[in-house]
């Protein structure tokens, strides 16, 4: 039982990870769009 907790424990922590990098990248994404937005 314990064993299994742990392992939720780390790949909820690898998803919260990744969630986070994914939205990092998204948020980059918008503002590069933004920037390009204004240079036009």
């Amino acid at each position: 039982m314990k064993k299994i907790k742990s392992i939720n424990l780390k790949l909820r922590k690898l998803c919260s990870i990744r969630l986070r990098f994914k939205l990092e990248k998204l948020r980059l994404n918008i503002r590069d769009l933004n920037i390009g937005k204004n240079w036009v």
